[in-house]
């Protein structure tokens, strides 16, 4: 990942609306970097996941909105309560809300980058069936 895009990120936050945006750090494995960025309440991540590996297995109790900036996924939502799931597709530039309770794999189908948009702090629930696959592609397994 590099500072251009997240100067991109900067930038296109900024031309939505007056903000002070700040940069908090950075972590990241051998799927890839994030770097996390708030504005006052809202949080921004940036995460880069690479080509066969997978991001996710968990949910949430608020909504999040990601963005795929660059790259192609595979990417599966289940409802955790009625256990409906949907798996699609998606290619750069796309947009993706997670409804509240919905858990979210993301499966990287090219080198992508994308950003994670939250209000609030940060909490999360484990989801099995989708945490699992992103251990075994950590651990290069087959799914």
């Amino acid at each position: 990942m590099t500072k251009r895009l997240a100067n991109l990120l900067i930038y296109q936050t900024i031309l939505s609306k007056s903000v002070t945006l700040e940069f908090k750090g950075e972590g990241g494995d051998k799927r890839g970097k994030i770097l996390f960025f708030i504005d006052n309440e809202t949080k921004i991540n940036l995460f880069e996941v690479k080509k066969g590996f997978a991001r996710g297995g968990h949910y949430h109790d608020y909504d999040i909105i990601h963005t795929l900036i660059t790259g192609k996924i595979e990417h599966h939502v289940e409802d955790v309560d009625t256990k409906k799931e949907e798996v699609s597709i998606l290619i750069a530039p796309s947009i993706m809300k997670i409804l509240a309770k919905s858990a979210n794999l993301i499966v990287a189908l090219e080198d992508s980058i994308f950003t994670e948009v939250f209000v609030g702090e940060y909490k999360s629930t484990v989801y099995e069936k989708y945490r699992s696959v992103v251990i075994e592609k950590m651990n290069g397994e087959k799914t």
